[in-house]
């Protein structure tokens, strides 16, 4: 959350000393204090246009502006402590409907005022991780000579059609991992100006495992978008973001229902006695997609240097996560969703509809 910057007067103070406050800083409220100092109360725009709808005047004391939204509106002032994050306190400001927030100390001083503006921005997706440094082993011969990603699907290379996808959703700044032919990737796309989008590459001397290259991440104040390069959906990911703000979580990953069925019948045993069969069962389990927003708490958690006879991946940077407390959720996706990890899925691919 950045600094907001607001005004401060005693409750002494006359609703014209307020108003000229409130329009210095651009209409952001007044924060009234008590003659100790401490946070009494917030006055916004509405509050005193109420009270000028009641006949008060621009000499009237702002404490009975105050003392009417407490007796007779029966609106106390919303705060909160400096420990809270920032889904946190939007949360309240949701649950509460106010549009800013004041953050007070220990003490009951106030140091900050969160508006649910800046925190909507800062919670907005601006940036993407495309892990495209992989071998692409199981898809050789086809990868002999191109990057897995880069492979065409329906006369388009995979990673044009998801670039232009993370585009068309309100990316700005996307990073691309690299590594295995790294040069076919950065030719193509340069620094992005041709696809309505600034391009970075996150350049892996080695490979460093599914989430390594995730070290080599600029500083980052807000979540990221990360997803691996051989995988495509038509889901939103402003969605899949608001329920990530929803859940105030630290890590979001996208899990799709996959179904199989068991050709035979299973028995039920207890010891040696059949108890029972079910026959030819359905199983569904949430597998892993490929798709995360890793927020900063969970970005700090990656080594900086990845040892080269241990690899770090995704997998591990969840464990993590979990061992630290962090709230790991998953993401329901009833989309469509490709993982292009084999020949038989790119052959799928290659028919399917939604890449029309």
């Amino acid at each position: 959350m950045k600094n907001r910057h607001f005004g401060t007067l005693d409750v002494k103070v006359s609703i014209g000393e307020v108003i000229s406050v409130i329009d210095q800083y651009s209409g952001c409220p007044c924060i009234i204090l008590g003659m100790d100092g401490k946070f009494k109360n917030i006055v916004t725009d509405g509050d005193i246009r109420r009270a000028l709808l009641r006949d008060r005047t621009l000499d009237t004391g702002i404490i009975e502006v105050i003392e009417y939204k407490t007796r007779i509106e029966n609106r106390l002032p919303i705060t909160c402590q400096n420990n809270k994050k920032d889904n946190e306190m939007l949360k309240i400001m949701n649950d509460h409907n106010i549009q800013h927030l004041p953050i007070l100390d220990s003490v009951g001083r106030i140091i900050d005022l969160a508006s649910k503006e800046d925190l909507m921005e800062a919670s907005t997706l601006k940036t993407a991780v495309i892990m495209a440094g992989g071998l692409g082993s199981r898809l050789r011969p086809l990868t002999n000579d191109l990057p897995k990603p880069m492979l065409p699907v329906k006369g388009r290379p995979l990673l044009e059609i998801i670039v232009d996808q993370l585009s068309q959703q309100g990316i700005t700044n996307l990073f691309i991992s690299t590594y295995y032919k790294s040069e076919k990737i950065i030719d193509h796309f340069s620094n992005g100006v041709n696809f309505g989008i600034n391009i970075e590459y996150l350049q892996e001397e080695r490979l460093t495992g599914t989430a390594g290259a995730l070290a080599l991440l600029p500083s980052v104040d807000s979540p990221v978008l990360v997803l691996n390069g051989d995988v495509y959906t038509n889901v939103s990911f402003k969605r899949m973001m608001q329920f990530h703000n929803e859940h105030q979580a630290d890590m979001t990953i996208g899990a799709w229902q996959y179904e199989y069925q068991i050709k035979y019948g299973i028995l039920n045993t207890k010891e040696y006695d059949v108890v029972g069969i079910s026959e030819k069962p359905v199983f569904n389990h949430s597998v892993n997609t490929g798709m995360y927003i890793l927020s900063s708490v969970c970005l700090e958690l990656i080594p900086q240097k990845i040892d080269p006879d241990q690899l770090f991946h995704m997998t591990d940077l969840l464990g993590l996560s979990i061992s630290k407390n962090l709230k790991v959720v998953s993401f329901p996706i009833y989309e469509s969703w490709l993982d292009i990890g084999s020949m038989q899925d790119y052959k799928v691919a290659q028919k399917s509809e939604i890449f029309n």
